[in-house]
């Protein structure tokens, strides 16, 4: 596969167009070979590696060399890469070369997270050519860019993954644009704006990934594939989550006070905590959530409203008057702990008898379970840790095999910059990010 990119580089005032240098009244100097244009006689692979590999400062100068590798290029190019860039790129697109694009990834340079950055750049807007390739795309990638409205929105008949960061787009074109894509499998809503609800109905949707203005409302309206419900930035939207249709729905999170209303169907959560439950969701594998407190009886809620639950991240956030004294009662079975709960990963733990209490609740009575992973945010000493394990009973574990581990807060933080989210053969796309 022919793959172009171009490297990190801020557009600074350009050399000349044949690339030599000259002298204040114009003559080359007393370099023979000054007016040799050497470098593009290196092989475009060549060519595109060290582009790739230099420095800002010295790549900021390579605007014309590059729009010369792409130019010369004979194609078909299957992979285009222009990512952190500036400048002004339609006509890199209108390339020979990249009529039968595959993979696309484009991004301006700059622009800030909406949600956290102050004072974000406002995205640039997207050039006219950019999805010229439409046709044969088969994942698109695009950054700190600015849909226009007018714009008819293009059909992605083999488009299987779609991310779009950063950009601002409205609500009208952004559902011209998903109804345009009919094999879409993974879709990606990243720290985008200027819609206020999104609408998915797909029968080829795996993965979808949120994170975008506090206000939007996500409606899931009919998506019969769907396995991965992410909510990526607990500090953002969106606030309201309805799940009208999703039956094969294995992975749900991170779910945080910011969602008022979660409707699952048979299951409803606001800010974290079930209000109404008329049925429980049998598919559902893997759960994401913070807790203050952290609030056992809270927690309990959820396990019986997905009882086949095999992973429970918790990031917890300490409430010292929170007793969390709830025993187990083997009269009324809780089906996920006896046969499916297999591990338990705790963030934001400091150790304290609301952490200790909660623990211990799983420690004794999680029949199935390999690991219990505590990202610590105290220090993790061995006197703290032996401590740790006196007061929590591990001794008594109500499985056999169990495995406990203490380390460094966990960066759940990062799980909207983790790769993983977007890796559809990944079973668990918190993974790689939390534990």
């Amino acid at each position: 596969m022919e793959e172009l990119s171009a490297p990190l580089a801020k557009r600074r005032k350009r050399d000349e167009p044949d690339g030599q240098g000259r002298s204040e009244d114009g003559d080359l100097g007393g370099d023979p070979d000054a007016g040799v244009d050497l470098i593009s006689l290196l092989p475009d692979e060549i060519l595109g590696s060290v582009i790739s590999l230099l420095p800002t400062k010295d790549g900021a100068q390579t605007t014309v060399l590059s729009s010369r590798i792409l130019a010369a290029h004979g194609g078909p190019a299957r992979c285009l890469s222009l990512r952190s860039l500036y400048g002004k790129f339609d006509a890199w697109f209108g390339s020979a070369a990249l009529n039968s694009l595959e993979h696309l990834e484009f991004g301006y340079a700059g622009e800030g997270r909406h949600g956290m950055d102050p004072d974000p750049r406002p995205p640039r807007p997207l050039p006219p050519s950019a999805l010229r390739s439409a046709a044969t795309l088969r994942t698109a990638y695009i950054s700190g860019s600015d849909f226009p409205a007018a714009a008819a929105a293009p059909c992605l008949p083999r488009l299987t993954k779609l991310t779009l960061h950063s950009v601002a787009i409205a609500e009208d074109v952004l559902h011209r644009l998903l109804a345009g894509c009919a094999v879409l499998e993974s879709l990606g809503l990243e720290d985008s704006r200027r819609f206020n609800a999104v609408r998915i109905a797909s029968p080829t949707l795996r993965s979808v990934g949120f994170s975008v203005a506090a206000e939007t409302e996500l409606v899931i309206e009919d998506a019969p594939c769907l396995e991965r419900l992410m909510l990526l930035d607990p500090y953002s939207g969106p606030k309201i989550v309805k799940v009208i249709r999703a039956p094969q729905l294995k992975v749900l999170g991170y779910l945080s006070n910011k969602i008022t209303k979660l409707d699952l169907g048979p299951v409803i959560i606001q800010e974290t905590m079930v209000v109404s439950s008329t049925a429980s969701l049998r598919k559902v594998k893997v759960l994401v959530l913070e807790s203050t407190g952290p609030n056992l009886d809270t927690i309990v809620g959820f396990l019986k409203c997905f009882p086949c639950l095999e992973k429970l991240y918790i990031t917890s956030f300490l409430r010292k008057n929170m007793k969390n004294t709830r025993r187990y009662n083997p009269q009324e079975p809780i089906e996920c702990l006896d046969l499916h709960l297999r591990y338990v990963i705790l963030n934001q733990y400091q150790g304290m008898r609301p952490n200790v209490n909660f623990a211990k609740f799983f420690i004794l009575n999680a029949r199935v379970l390999k690991a219990m992973k505590f990202g610590v945010v105290v220090g993790c000493t061995d006197k703290w840790m032996e401590n740790q394990h006196r007061r929590q009973q591990l001794d008594h574990k109500a499985s056999p095999d169990a495995q406990f581990e203490f380390q460094r807060d966990y960066c759940w933080r990062n799980i909207l910059y983790n790769n993983h989210v977007r890796d559809l053969p990944t079973i668990d796309p918190f993974d790689g990010s939390i534990c």
